[in-house]
């Protein structure tokens, strides 16, 4: 919309300004500051005048200009007048911009010189006519920005640089059932909790810092004027206003969001442990019958009794991913911290998936190097990460392909690397690769099997434990996934 404000105004081929009116300390208007201007009013000449103020770049400017300014400045009452400026006339409009105490005009003014020599010839009509339409045209403009910020599924909210609420748009008024009028020139503390206000100091004090940082989303405990209370996700920007700071929120509720992940992870959790043990039972009688501890097995069935194997091993590795998946989410995760060598870990890793990868015909290889890191973590999840990693590797490699896992250290972290020779990362599915559920939709990739669980596990492994996870792919060359972990101090 301010595009299309600004082009409007680039149009217009009469001259226009805002400015912000200065006043004396006895409340006189004695000089006017150049805030926006249009194509046309740079196109009379002279130095670009925003920023600058009225006086200094025309001394000589008289004074009845200034006071005709500040009385719609003060009082909001639009003028039209024609008055003269050394021996030239001009047809001036002007109205006020913006809240009363900024004191700004907009005006609109034209050298009608020329239109004086020929007001005989009807000429004024037509040009009060052009100004006219052009006015009503600024008005139309500013009120469809209005009611597009009215109209926003988003609660905005503007405070000033101590938490002073500057603005509050429909959406808001809705949101938080205060009307606009109530809450203007107010801390927005109201807005939150009391659990949530102590925090909030801390945040807008430190939003006052040169260097602050603006930008993702954080979720607060909101207030609404009623005393109930509900779930905010917020996010801030910043834009600087006569000088000084704005903060602009963009607010919506999210507790019914927040109720639907409850039941989700309410109903994962329950399925998963309702599945758990009878699919144990289950799985450990049809073993017994594949491998004949039962007795023969005829031919046919036992191929059914080895589908019927693979497919309840791939739904208890899913079960268990989904209850890493719930602690995880809960923060119920536990983990057994202790200091331990990552070389041993790979190897230990390297030597449970042997078996998997020689029915994928791979070679897995372990370059060790002269490093020897250790590092703080719990050898058990480490192990689960590595191995997920490996078995991803495994599975995307061509027969007779190789896996390389190397240990060194780098920049003070133990890194871990595992090298494949599969056909990389789709670039349409890099954005992805750590979420939940996530596979490459390519009909290889599903012919692999797995979750889809995996790398959204590990990355929150690795980074409950002080790490970092992430990898580098060539489309039909290869992937390496890389893990850094802090070194254990000695």
């Amino acid at each position: 919309m301010n595009d299309r404000y600004h082009a409007l105004l680039n149009a217009m081929s009469d001259a226009f300004f805002v400015g912000e009116v200065l006043f004396d300390e006895a409340g006189h208007p004695e000089d006017l500051l150049f805030l926006e201007v249009n194509r046309a009013f740079l196109a009379l000449g002279g130095p670009d005048p925003v920023g600058r103020r009225l006086r200094e770049l025309t001394p000589t400017i008289e004074q009845h200009w200034l006071d005709a300014y500040g009385a719609v400045a003060l009082t909001a009452q639009p003028v039209r007048f024609e008055n003269t400026s050394g021996d030239r006339w001009f047809d001036v409009s002007a109205f006020r911009v913006g809240a009363p105490e900024q004191r700004r005009v907009g005006v609109l003014f034209n050298d009608i010189t020329d239109r004086k020599d020929a007001e005989a010839a009807g000429v004024e009509r037509a040009r009060f006519e052009a100004e006219r339409a052009a006015y009503l045209r600024l008005q139309e403009s500013h009120q469809e920005i209005q009611a597009t910020l009215d109209n926003a599924g988003d609660a905005i909210i503007t405070n000033d640089e101590f938490g002073v609420i500057i603005s509050f748009s429909r959406s808001a008024e809705r949101l938080f059932g205060w009307a606009a009028s109530e809450v203007i020139g107010r801390d927005h503390e109201i807005l939150l909790s009391e659990d949530e206000r102590p925090a909030s100091r801390k945040r807008m004090a430190a939003l006052r810092w040169p260097d602050a940082a603006f930008g993702g989303v954080n979720v607060r405990d909101a207030l609404r004027k009623d005393g109930s209370r509900f779930r905010l996700e917020v996010s801030l920007s910043a834009l600087v206003r006569d000088g000084r700071p704005v903060y602009i929120a963009l607010a919506r509720d999210i507790s019914e969001r927040d109720r639907l992940e409850r039941m989700q992870r309410e109903f994962v959790s329950t399925v998963s442990h309702e599945l758990r043990t009878p699919l144990t039972s289950v799985t450990g009688a049809l073993s017994l019958l594949a491998t004949g501890a039962l007795g023969a097995v005829p031919p046919r069935a036992a191929g059914m009794l080895d589908i019927a194997v693979r497919n309840c091993t791939r739904l208890a590795d899913l079960i268990s991913d989904l209850m890493d998946v719930e602690r995880l989410t809960q923060g119920k995760m536990r983990y057994d911290i202790g200091t331990h060598a990552l070389t041993e870990l790979a190897e230990r890793a390297i030597a449970d998936i042997a078996v998997y990868a020689d029915n994928f015909g791979v070679r897995i290889t372990l370059q060790r190097g002269d490093a020897r890191p250790r590092v703080n973590a719990d050898p058990a999840r480490l192990e689960q990460v590595i191995g997920n990693l490996l078995t991803n590797a495994v599975k995307f490699s061509p027969k007779d392909g190789r896996v390389t896992v190397v240990v060194s250290e780098r920049d003070g972290c133990a890194r871990l690397e595992i090298a494949d020779e599969g056909p990389g990362v789709p670039e349409s599915f890099e954005s992805r690769i750590f979420e939940r559920f996530a596979q490459a939709d390519t009909s290889d990739t599903r012919a692999k099997g797995g979750t889809g669980l995996g790398l959204a596990i590990s990355k929150q492994l690795i980074e409950a434990m002080g790490g970092e996870i992430g990898y580098q792919s060539r489309v039909s060359v290869g992937t390496t996934f890389f893990i850094a972990l802090p070194l254990a101090s000695t």
